[in-house]
């Protein structure tokens, strides 16, 4: 059995637990009290004064553990926390003989729900079942 932990601002909310393995899991939580905040999952990146990190979409570079969003809206692009659910992906040989599997679901294994991870499937990054 597993218990989820919800990470929110870099805290975690974490519920009862019965016996079993904890882990954390990144959930869909749109920070509602940061404005301008383009991160989908959570909150901007942060440097070591504290201050969110800059990104650019020509130029998409983000320290380790980070992507650039961009929202629209607000025309400018932070470096956001990247979200990992746990296990691994099945390695890919060969691409799939079908065209329809050559799709872009997923950026992030955010993107795949608390459970699945976002895959390269040979030809597309996919929403897969981990290999734990």
């Amino acid at each position: 059995m597993t218990c989820r932990i919800m990470l929110k601002q870099e805290k975690c909310i974490e519920p009862p637990c019965p016996e079993g393995i904890v882990y954390p899991v990144c959930v869909k939580v749109k920070d509602k009290d940061a404005e301008n905040n383009p991160c989908e999952y959570g909150s901007p990146f942060l440097d070591e004064k504290r201050k969110p990190i800059n990104c650019s979409q020509v130029d998409k570079t983000c320290p380790h553990g980070s992507v650039c969003e961009q929202d629209p809206e607000i025309g400018w692009s932070l470096c956001c926390s990247r979200c990992y659910n746990p296990g691994s992906c099945v390695e890919v040989e060969e691409k799939p003989d079908r065209p329809e599997l050559c799709k872009e679901d997923c950026v992030l294994d955010g993107d795949c729900g608390a459970i699945k991870k976002c895959c390269f499937n040979g030809c597309g990054q996919v929403c897969t079942d981990p290999i734990l």
